[in-house]
Order: C-alpha cells, then structure tokens, then sequence
C-alpha cells in the first residue's frame, strides 16, 4: 500500500490500521480525520494476514496506548 511519509509513520507506530474484518481506517485517537473512513484504494491485492497481523500485532486495539 502507498501512503505518504506522515501517514507511513502512523502506521509504523501503530496510530493507524486497517479493521481486519470491516476493512476501514481506526486511529488511537478517535479525533483523527480517517477514524472510520475507508481507504482511498482497494485493498484485494493486501493479503488479508497481512492486514491482520498488523492489526493484532502493531496496532494492538486491546491495550492502553500511552504517549
């Protein structure tokens, strides 16, 4: 997936991810401007573990986010 630096960054920390099972954005913070909004692209060609793992792993929706 292509994304600006800024945004690239967000989902290296783990700010941003995709949903796994809706598919849409969700931030940590739910003021950000993509919280809910759907990917500007299609996301067949992301191998839905992928999108999982990161979900899981990187984002990690089920702790504390503290910074």
């Amino acid at each position: 997936m292509v994304l600006c630096p800024t945004h690239h960054a967000e989902f290296d920390y783990g700010v941003l991810a995709i949903h796994p099972e809706q598919l849409n954005i969700v931030s940590i913070d739910n003021t950000h401007p993509f919280q809910a909004k759907a990917p500007a692209t299609t996301l067949e060609h992301l191998n839905p573990d992928f999108i999982q793992y990161h979900y899981e792993v990187i984002y990690r929706p089920n702790e504390l986010k503290s910074e």
